[in-house]
C-alpha cells in the first residue's frame, strides 16, 4: 500500500484576484492527497469510487460532492476508464453571503446524488461561472461571485 499523500497548495490552484477556479476534466484513478482549499465537484460521465477519510463513496453521473482542505481522498476508476467533471476550486472569500460561508466552513465533506433536473441548473451555473472565471469584463469577478453563492 502507497503511504504517500500529496498536498495541492491553494497557490497556483486558485486565481489571486477571485480566489475561485473552474474547470472541465476528465481524470483515470487519483491518488490519496488533500487542498489548502474547498473542491466542489460534479461527475458527467464514468463510474468508480472515492474514498474519503477512509470512508467509500460511489461515484457516477450526477454525483456531486464538497470537499473541505481537511479531507484526503482518492478516486479509483477501473484500467483504461476515466471520469468526466466539473471542478469548482475555490476560498470561501469568493463567496459574498456571511451565512453561506460559515457553512462551507463548519461542514464536513458532503456527498449527494442529484436529480437530473437538479444536476442540469448545476451544469449550467458551474459552466457560467466557468466562462466568467476566464472573462476579462469588469463585471466578472461580482458576476462569479453571485454565482457561486447560488
Amino acid at each position: 500500500m502507497n503511504s504517500t499523500f500529496y498536498r495541492h497548495p491553494f497557490q497556483g490552484n486558485l486565481s489571486e484576484e477571485q480566489k475561485i477556479k473552474v474547470y472541465e476534466r476528465s481524470t483515470p484513478s487519483v491518488s490519496t492527497h488533500w487542498h489548502d482549499f474547498y473542491e466542489l465537484e460534479l461527475i458527467l460521465e464514468g463510474t468508480g469510487t472515492m474514498n474519503v477519510n477512509g470512508t467509500e463513496h460511489p461515484l457516477a453521473p450526477n454525483t456531486l460532492y464538497l470537499l473541505t482542505p481537511t479531507d484526503l481522498h482518492s478516486y479509483h476508476v477501473e484500467p483504461g476508464q476515466e471520469l468526466t467533471l466539473i471542478n469548482i476550486t475555490f476560498s470561501p472569500d469568493c463567496i459574498q453571503d456571511l451565512t453561506i460561508t460559515e457553512m462551507i466552513t463548519l461542514t464536513q465533506y458532503i456527498f449527494t446524488k442529484l436529480d437530473d433536473r437538479t444536476a442540469a441548473r448545476m451544469i449550467f451555473l458551474m459552466r457560467q461561472m466557468k466562462e466568467e472565471c476566464s472573462g476579462e469584463g469588469f463585471l466578472h469577478q461580482k458576476y462569479t461571485t453571485g454565482l457561486m453563492s447560488c
